[in-house]
């Protein structure tokens, strides 16, 4: 055979048994044919209509549930609830980043003003530390809403939430015996 007509063979997808040239000299294209035949009947047979493992594992592991499941048998004022919540929740996170942000630019500022570097590298301990304390707070907060969660699917949200505004109520009368809001951080009494 000649170069142009292996070249065609392999274009239009023949076999390449006639000229003899594998990769390996111990490949039977034949063979592979078979096995491959033989165990591609075996697998059909094998989940014939059952589940394989792996199908199942994967399936537990997405924990995903259709729309139809997933909402039945909870009220419209549980679904508000959960709503409210995590709205309420992805705002404050949103208004301490921004806060923090803002903070941050200024004590950057007073990095760029400072003039020995002990004082830079305490400003910017500082910064770290409030960032430290910022991350906490979201972390916080984000394990409440994984509470809110929990509580919308038992069915107890109209409870947890009223626990959770008593709580709010009495860190917010907290705060302000002492003379705080409640929402600046210790960074920011320092400046």
């Amino acid at each position: 055979m000649t170069e142009n007509e292996e070249i065609e063979d392999r274009q239009r997808g023949r076999k390449r048994s006639e000229t003899g040239i594998y990769a390996s000299k111990y490949y039977d294209p034949d063979k592979a044919h078979e096995y491959y035949m033989k165990h591609r009947k075996l697998k059909a047979l094998a989940s014939g209509g059952k589940k394989t493992k792996k199908a199942t594992k994967s399936r537990k592991r997405s924990g995903r549930k259709s729309k139809k499941t997933r909402s039945s048998g909870y009220s419209q004022q549980e679904k508000d609830l959960l709503q409210g919540a995590k709205q309420n929740i992805e705002d404050n996170i949103a208004n301490l980043k921004d806060l923090v942000a803002d903070w941050q630019d200024k004590q950057e500022e007073a990095i760029d003003n400072a003039k020995s570097s002990e004082e830079k590298a305490k400003i910017r301990r500082r910064i770290r530390a409030v960032k430290r304390e910022m991350n906490k707070q979201i972390r916080q907060a984000r394990a409440i809403y994984r509470k809110y969660k929990d509580a919308y699917h038992n069915h107890m949200i109209a409870k947890f939430a009223a626990e959770q505004a008593e709580i709010n109520q009495k860190t917010a009368a907290g705060a302000a015996a002492q003379g705080t809001d409640g929402s600046g951080s210790d960074g920011e009494k320092q400046q």
